[in-house]
């Protein structure tokens, strides 16, 4: 009896595997399509997706006063209140968006690719804070330690 040469059992191998992974890759394609389908609303042709991004880059505590540095990303946001420790200081923070002092007052518009900056006064005592941001997309959540 003859058997099959090593050559020709990896090519077998080889258009197997290949055979497989491309039925593999049409499966998960369609099954994507159908999930977008599904998650995103279709109207005239084009899908609306309305996102807003908010990420908290640092929180730090030096001295008596609390640093939040945050960033919006390709979309704006709107910042609407600031907790440390479950209590409201929404209006004891100093905003600075871009450089610029502003008040979050009822909301605060953010432009998208932007960087926010809160500071705010915190006991002396305080060794760790934990910070939540609250904005129309939801909240970012943090703690913060000392750093001095």
């Amino acid at each position: 009896m003859k058997g099959v040469s090593p050559l020709v059992s990896s090519l077998i191998l080889v258009l197997i595997v290949l055979g497989v992974g491309s039925a593999l890759v049409a499966y998960a394609s369609s099954a994507l399509l159908s999930m977008k389908q599904r998650f995103f609303a279709e109207s005239s042709g084009e899908v609306y997706v309305q996102t807003h991004d908010l990420t908290l880059l640092a929180t730090y505590i030096n001295s008596s006063t609390l640093y939040i540095l945050l960033a919006t990303g390709g979309t704006p946001a709107v910042l609407q209140s600031v907790y440390i420790n479950g209590s409201d200081y929404t209006s004891r923070c100093v905003v600075l968006v871009n450089g610029v002092v502003k008040s979050i007052g009822t909301g605060l518009y953010v432009p998208s690719e932007s960087f926010v900056s809160l500071v705010c006064p915190i006991s002396s005592g305080a060794s760790i804070a934990y910070v939540r941001v609250v904005y129309d997309g939801g909240w970012v959540v943090g703690y913060a330690k000392r750093i001095g």
